[in-house]
């Protein structure tokens, strides 16, 4: 999985309420605030969104992918625990 390092890193404990594997769901959820999704950079490239995006470029993945969440959970400290993590270990900027 694309993500085992960062789940071993933090151990995180999130409050799974919804989980749904249709990419415009995740980013209807994700734009409302509605918790956060990871979308293939491709994906968002020529798009526009409403949101806070965040790149994961990490050179071994095969594809790179994007953090997206509400504008208005920038506040959440869970959040920002993610994203510093994502930063170490995927040395992005």
């Amino acid at each position: 999985m694309l993500l085992d390092p960062l789940i071993k890193e933090t151990n995180p404990k999130p409050n799974v309420v919804h989980q749904t594997s249709n990419i415009l769901n995740a980013i209807d959820l994700a734009s409302k605030g509605i918790g956060i999704t990871f979308l293939p950079a491709a994906f968002v490239r020529n798009a526009t969104f409403n949101m806070s995006l965040f790149l994961i470029n990490n050179p071994p993945l095969t594809r790179s992918l994007v953090l997206a969440y509400s504008h208005n959970m920038v506040a959440d400290s869970l959040l920002h625990d993610i994203e510093h993590c994502l930063r170490v270990i995927f040395d992005s900027d």
